[in-house]
């Protein structure tokens, strides 16, 4: 068994001074960016007074990397938690611990837009600063601007027990495209010029839940501030617009004189959606300025032509929670998401075999969108397919119960000519479903999208682009249990069955066993710097807090569980985001924080080669080390028995480890805690905590 001794008596140095809650911030994370050595793509270390946000592509015609990655927020979120736990702030006589709360300080110099610092928010006038966009804020020089907020840009927010948070964002963009087709000639006969005209319809929908996942009742008045600005436009290859809503923006400003609490059931009052709204979007720009509307004629070609099509979302989200007699912020969102460009024509085309060769299909919705050619024309096998289920002589998906006179009507004209103008009396339409849902999986953890995308493989039919009909009603996870939700035995009401099992769901190596609901986190508060407590901090991924155990993790293991598919490149080699938040490197933390808080120098402490056990006896009277064995390895222990016993081990005096072994728990350890070097400075929890782990 590996230990590595450390004094825990010793007096932080200057540096982490506890009275300046952004120079211990401040401090903390600049020496976690050392460790993590993230360099930007002018080489200089990614810190906390320097994180590259954008680059002017016309100015540097480079790769626009944004360096504010889930890593990089985990870097500050993290020394946000670790001051945190020094402090209880009690506001204005009331029984609330509020959290410390930090925003970003911005610079825009030769083109390039950075985070330089970092300035404590004390009450909610900062949430209500100007909202920039970083591609504007760039083009001017500015050495620094501290009065405003930027698109995208999160606020750190410290782990505080107690507190409603965001919870949900979902939205659905169902797109029916309609196709219809004219005949025309001057001389009302044959032959006809068929043309092909399209017609397109948006149902644009989307909410904003927020949750109180903690079985209190936060008895005092909350406002919920909350906006949805989004874009959508449908375009050609060429870029032609034929439906465009412009930065359409939709809020809400709304007070909650209490919160309920959590009643531990599946959905209940304690989920609320402040901000919905449903609008249909057709052929035409819509904008946010009078006269809000513009109408576009609908675009046709002939029917030789396949046209492309695209579709492309943009949205900016931000929600603010304000504790009013406090007049503290204690929540804030802020993402700015563009999605990929939906290939529309693509999905028209869904399920038709690429062919030359004409098989008719009137009976499924696939045959009128086949964009296939037939064979030595340019004729496409779908506009054949409609003209033919326009007869309305045969079994087709037209249902239209005046199919066979209008279908006879068509016929005729077609044939016979008598008019200069007519069209296919059937028109085939098709729905194409984008869905998104960004769903917080710890409800602490919800600042960055990747936060709030799939955990696990779970969200599949909740981010989906596909044919209608998609899997379930639209938006239907608003005010139930996320699908993502997944503390210790995975997504379920508290010690109930799983709703959905995931490999996760008791995997000690990505969450903290034993907490099942936010009311389990036992974080440390009003604490003086000490080892005792590291173990117990929020470390900013999900149910997870520093993590000091042994584990044999993969990172591809982690990046399934975390979801941090970013790239990033760091200084002239590309890698995973996922690995700089591996908790197997937390140990590494843990010696930066012996270094703070022990005034000796490291290196000159009790070696641990020293082979004389009557000096490892001395050093370790008193200590409390845990195992990993299972019950009945110590001599004495009965079946079941949770209790410290003394257990001797070869080599090592019973006066080293007296009273101080932690043997495991029910059923032969069905969760047991190891010891290695990585677990070296994790203090035993306090006996309320460590119950957790068995």
């Amino acid at each position: 068994m590996a230990l590595l001794l450390l004094a825990t008596s010793a007096v932080a140095i200057p540096q982490l001074n506890t009275s300046n809650p952004t120079s211990f911030f401040t401090n903390v994370a600049m020496a976690m960016f050392r460790q993590m050595d993230l360099h930007d793509f002018n080489g200089d270390l990614v810190t906390v007074t320097n994180i590259p946000i954008y680059e002017d592509p016309v100015l540097n015609g480079g790769t626009n990397i944004n360096y504010y990655t889930p890593a990089v927020h985990r870097i500050l979120q993290m020394a946000a938690n670790l001051f945190d736990a020094t402090t209880n702030r009690f506001i204005g006589g009331g029984p609330t611990d509020y959290p410390t709360v930090f925003r970003p300080i911005f610079s825009s110099q030769n083109g390039v837009a950075r985070i330089i610092g970092y300035k404590e928010v004390t009450d909610s006038s900062d949430a209500f600063l100007p909202m920039l966009y970083v591609y504007n804020f760039v083009k001017a020089g500015q050495p620094e601007n501290s009065i405003i907020n930027m698109y995208g840009v999160p606020w750190v927010i410290g782990a505080k027990k107690g507190f409603p948070n965001f919870n949900e964002f979902s939205m659905e963009n169902p797109l029916t495209v309609l196709r219809k087709l004219t005949f025309t000639n001057s001389a009302a006969t044959r032959p006809w010029t068929t043309n092909q005209v399209f017609g397109f319809a948006i149902t644009n929908q989307f909410g904003l839940e927020v949750w109180n996942s903690y079985t209190n009742l936060y008895g005092r008045p909350l406002r919920v501030v909350a906006t949805n600005e989004f874009s959508i436009t449908v375009t050609n290859d060429d870029g032609t617009i034929f439906l465009n809503a412009s930065n359409l923006s939709f809020g809400v400003d709304q007070t909650y004189p209490s919160w309920d609490g959590w009643s531990e059931q599946f959905t209940d009052s304690s989920f609320q959606v402040p901000l919905y709204a449903s609008n249909v979007f057709t052929n035409g720009i819509y904008d946010g300025i009078p006269p809000f509307f513009y109408r576009i004629s609908a675009p046709y070609w002939t029917s030789t032509f396949v046209p492309h099509f695209w579709m492309t979302l943009q949205f900016k989200l931000r929600f603010v929670l304000i504790d009013i007699n406090a007049n503290r912020v204690v929540d804030f969102v802020n993402i700015s998401s563009t999605r990929p460009s939906v290939d529309i024509s693509h999905l028209l085309n869904h399920n038709n075999p690429s062919t030359n060769y004409w098989v008719p299909d009137y009976t499924t919705d696939d045959g009128e969108w086949n964009t296939n050619q037939l064979s030595g024309t340019t004729l496409q096998m779908g506009i054949l397919n409609q003209i033919e289920v326009s007869k309305g002589d045969r079994t087709s998906v037209w249902t239209d119960p005046q199919k066979t006179t209008l279908g006879a009507a068509f016929n005729h004209r077609l044939l016979n000519g008598g008019t200069s103008y007519f069209e296919a009396p059937y028109t085939p339409q098709r729905t194409i479903i984008q869905r998104i849902s960004l769903q917080a999986n710890d409800p602490l953890v919800h600042y960055t999208e990747a936060d709030l995308l799939s955990t696990s493989g779970q969200m599949f039919n909740y981010n989906l682009v596909g044919v209608a009909p998609a899997s379930g009603p639209p938006l239907s996870n608003l005010t139930n249990l996320n699908v993502t939700y997944q503390p210790w035995g995975g997504r379920h009401i508290p010690n109930g069955n799983p709703l959905n099992s995931a490999p996760t769901d008791l995997d000690i190596r990505v969450k903290d066993p034993g907490v099942q609901q936010s009311d389990d986190w036992n974080f440390p508060t009003g604490e003086s710097l000490s080892f005792e407590w590291l173990g117990r901090v929020h470390r900013g991924t999900p149910w997870q807090t520093v993590f000091l155990k042994p584990s044999d993790q993969t990172l591809a293991q982690w990046l399934a569980w975390n979801n941090d598919n970013v790239l990033i490149t760091n200084g002239n080699f590309v890698l995973s985001d996922a690995a700089l938040s591996f908790p197997n490197n937390d140990w590494r933390f843990a010696s930066l924080w012996a270094r703070w808080l022990n005034t000796n120098d490291l290196s000159a402490l009790f070696s641990i080669n020293n082979s004389d056990t009557n000096a490892w006896a001395a050093r370790l009277d008193g200590l409390t080390v845990l195992t990993n064995s299972a019950v009945g390895d110590c001599p004495g222990d009965s079946n079941g028995a949770r209790e410290y016993r003394s257990c001797s081990r070869p080599g090592v005096s019973h006066s080293a480890l007296s009273a101080n072994r932690r043997c495991s728990g029910r059923n032969g350890a069905l969760h047991r805690v190891a010891v290695s070097e990585h677990e070296r400075y994790q203090q035993p929890f306090s006996e309320s905590h460590s119950k957790r782990y068995y």
